[in-house]
């Protein structure tokens, strides 16, 4: 990379692109970050590499330099919508009171753009960035939709919410077995 900025390689890529040690850092990270979360390399890394270049564009500096590389469709998307998520997703992890709040906040998330948004957070939200992809987007709910019918709860719009609460509960740690996930059903969801 030192070498491709040496010889004015990233200014082929775009006039404004330079590697300053604040860029370096950043390709260092989603380097390190897609080596140990996708390690069998499901993704292809360095088409994100080259996403974290973009990004220190503007919007439509990235989109036109996206569209010229021919990006695929995801790539360029990621980079339409990363000020957004960085504007959005950021500070509701820093302000997240509960656990649950944070997980909730990046569950919608794909893996590249939570290693794109890594690279551009401070030290604690990329610690919290870290745990998500470790630890917390693997917990899961004691009770699911098919227990909620063996229950005789009714396919309905609320199961989702059923769901989502239940799982919040057990993310903050307010259940942690089926016993306590019945009865905080029983007192909050009753079968009429």
């Amino acid at each position: 990379m030192q070498l491709l900025s040496d010889l004015g390689a990233l200014q082929c890529i775009h006039k404004n692109l330079a590697l300053t040690p604040e860029l370096w850092w950043q390709i260092c990270c989603v380097d390190r970050w897609l080596r140990y979360h996708d390690p069998e390399r499901e993704l292809e890394h360095w088409r994100i590499r080259l996403e974290s270049l973009l990004i220190n564009l503007s919007e439509k500096e990235r989109l036109e330099v996206g569209d010229r590389l021919q990006l695929p469709k995801d790539s360029l998307q990621r980079l339409a919508q990363i000020s957004q998520l960085q504007t959005e997703t950021l500070p509701a992890l820093a302000q997240a009171q509960k656990l649950s709040d944070k997980v909730f906040a990046l569950q919608t998330l794909k893996l590249p753009e939570i290693i794109l948004l890594a690279a551009f957070s401070p030290k604690a939200i990329r610690h919290n960035l870290w745990c998500y992809l470790r630890r917390w987007q693997f917990i899961t709910a004691p009770l699911n939709g098919s227990d909620l019918k063996e229950l005789g709860y009714k396919p309905s719009p609320q199961f989702r919410v059923i769901l989502n609460d239940l799982l919040r509960q057990t993310i903050d740690k307010k259940i942690g077995d089926r016993p306590s996930a019945l009865a905080y059903l029983q007192t909050h969801y009753p079968l009429t």
